[in-house]
């Protein structure tokens, strides 16, 4: 449990909207999900030392969060919160809410999550403003088609605004919804933008016959949002060329690209670092099962093999560690949590976690002082599975 004199610290350390209130209400936290960590979400507190995470619960079909401190004994330990989704004061089942769960900590110390609700087929947000169970939840998109809000990407902007990438799988586009201006934290329902990021093009060529295919223009699989300064950055998946796409530009005026070849089946799970001016992506080989990086320093991508093992790449999580460009992944052939990490020219892989627990999959890390915190779900205990990660620095 977290305890109290931290929580009145934390108070005291913000002047704007606080992560809890300056005089906290006796609230308590609501007993951990019997399954929790499905399409994790990660991000740190205000303080830069508890970590906060966004998760689906598998089991009671909602929406949760949780803010965790490091125990003396090295784990963590969770406060859980129902958001979205769950059981009403009267018994009632509110929806399927929270997969593709994605959340960012604002600078005032609020957090934006979206999420797909499975039962309506909308993009829903849930903005928590304050302490406890101070939540305040809507639809983002759901009135324009019947099928929207799969792979959704929170980032926010210069103003800590939050914006959101997202598949829509009725038009096979991608869409980008921000919020809209002149609103603020005393409103009991949010307004946002929508619109159309890209729509992609089809595809005409020959399989492994040499018998001719084609295949509709779908974008927008996997979406995943960076920001950095005004400048937005959106991996995707197009599934109609079969390769990764990217945009970048502000909003409404995005320049398109891809960083790999039409029909080589690259592009899934895609994760982006901006260092200095260099752009790097990783991102999944669907053909040939392999984890793939990419860099842009001038000109095009320089796109190279990160791990050839089997069934390798998937969910990938891009960060610099110890100066040295590192991604964690998904081992698909072991069920285990992968770091790679390039070093002198080559690309050193490890396992991270125990064998005997099948982790890796809706992966998330955090930096927390001079390590990182991995994440992922366990589909074996049905938890979240953590993981400290030393700095090699």
């Amino acid at each position: 449990m977290i305890r109290t004199a931290l929580l009145f610290a934390l108070a005291a350390c913000n002047n704007e909207v606080d992560f809890v209130p300056r005089t906290p209400e006796e609230v308590p936290p609501d007993p951990a999900p019997p399954d929790h960590g499905s399409w994790l979400s990660m991000d740190l507190a205000p303080d830069r030392e508890r970590v906060v995470i966004g998760y689906y619960d598998r089991e009671l079909s909602g929406f949760g969060f949780a803010v965790g401190a490091e125990q003396e004994d090295g784990t963590i330990a969770w406060e859980h919160e129902q958001v979205d989704g769950y059981r009403d004061e009267n018994g009632l089942d509110t929806g399927d809410r929270g997969k593709y769960a994605t959340i960012k900590v604002a600078p005032d110390g609020t957090v934006w999550a979206a999420y797909y609700d499975t039962s309506a087929k909308d993009l829903r947000y849930a903005h928590r403003t304050g302490g406890r169970k101070s939540w305040v939840t809507g639809t983002i998109d759901g009135t324009g088609a019947p099928d929207v809000g799969q792979w959704a990407s929170l980032a926010l902007n210069a103003d800590g605004k939050p914006v959101v990438a997202y598949y829509d799988a009725t038009g096979k586009i991608l869409k980008v919804a921000r919020l809209a201006d002149a609103q603020d934290d005393s409103n009991e329902v949010y307004e946002w933008q929508v619109a159309e990021a890209w729509a992609g093009q089809p595809w005409s060529g020959t399989d492994a016959a040499g018998l001719p295919i084609e295949r509709p223009a779908d974008v927008g699989r996997y979406a995943r949002l960076m920001i950095s300064g005004s400048t937005e950055y959106i991996a995707y998946y197009d599934a109609g060329q079969q390769r990764l796409g990217l945009l970048e530009g502000t909003a409404g005026n995005y320049t398109q690209s891809f960083v790999t070849e039409a029909g080589v089946n690259m592009g899934a799970w895609p994760s982006m670092l901006l260092d200095g001016g260099t752009l790097s992506v990783a991102f999944h080989d669907v053909q040939n099962q392999n984890l793939m990086v990419a860099t842009r320093a001038s000109g095009g991508f320089t796109v190279e093999v990160a791990d050839a093992g089997d069934y390798v790449g998937a969910d990938t999580e891009l960060l610099q560690r110890g100066g040295a460009l590192t991604v964690l992944y998904f081992d698909g052939q072991n069920n285990d949590m992968k770091l790679a990490t390039k070093r002198g020219g080559e690309w050193v892989t490890e396992t991270l976690g125990s064998a005997d627990r099948a982790v890796g999959f809706h992966n998330e890390i955090v930096r927390v002082g001079n390590g990182f915190w991995a994440g992922s779900y366990d589909f074996t205990t049905r938890t979240v599975f953590t993981y400290r990660l030393p700095d090699p620095s």
